[in-house]
């Protein structure tokens, strides 16, 4: 399998994604959007998976190379290559679909539980618990895209993840996160770390004890996706 990654800034890496697709046995390539703007063709890779970032999906003014990525990832939805995209990345998928995204009521950084949204045909595994726990760290949320499935919900933000047809499943939270992530995205967004009812301080960003647990379940979904 050609694994192809978009990363938008140095401090948002793809964690336990990339650890898992070089276990797997994955060529990986990369477009490192702070160093190049190279997007690749369909024909170059097999699954596409689209990392977060500061900006915003509609942000094309500020940062130009936005067009090209989305015309990468269409690309990809056209031609039915695995894609999966993180946070920044899922917001991109919502927009490339046609839906809206726009700034939440509420940010959410930290470790905040999700529900699972129990389908039969969802795609996600029979075995996982009702609700997770990953990572978060956005303030930014999307319509639902037609033709999705929505696959997670939170209590400060509804549309948590989908799935669009079979190859395609968008996250709005980390599961990827490493506590190296975690240390470099708080290194580059400390002034976040406001008292919110949904910002968690600096200690409990680091004493959670739910790494582990996401690994499991991370592997376990990228796992049932690939087949």
């Amino acid at each position: 399998m050609r694994t192809h990654f978009i990363q938008h800034v140095h401090f948002e890496h793809p964690g336990l994604l990339l650890e898992w697709a070089t276990a797997n046995g994955d060529t990986i390539t990369f477009t490192k959007v702070f160093e190049n703007g190279e997007y690749p063709l369909p024909a170059d890779y097999d699954r596409l998976i689209i990392m977060g970032g500061p900006m915003g999906a509609n942000d094309e003014a500020i940062h130009p190379w936005l067009n090209a990525e989305k015309h990468c990832i269409s690309a990809a939805l056209s031609t039915g290559k695995q894609v999966i995209g993180i946070c920044l990345g899922a917001q991109l998928l919502a927009n490339v679909l046609g839906a809206d995204v726009y700034p939440n009521n509420k940010k959410e950084i930290g470790w905040w539980p999700v529900k699972v949204v129990r389908s039969p045909d969802n795609g996600l595994p029979a075995d996982w618990p009702d609700t997770l726990i990953p990572f978060h760290w956005h303030g930014d949320t999307f319509d639902l895209p037609a033709d999705t499935e929505l696959l997670f919900t939170t209590e400060a933000c509804r549309n948590q993840g989908f799935r669009y047809r079979k190859n395609v499943i968008g996250l709005q939270f980390h599961m990827e996160a490493t506590p190296d992530l975690v240390q470099s995205m708080t290194e580059n967004g400390a002034d976040e770390l406001v008292d919110a009812e949904f910002v968690q301080s600096m200690d409990e960003l680091f004493t959670s004890k739910h790494f582990e647990s996401n690994r499991k379940l991370l592997y376990s979904l990228l796992q049932t996706f690939q087949h």
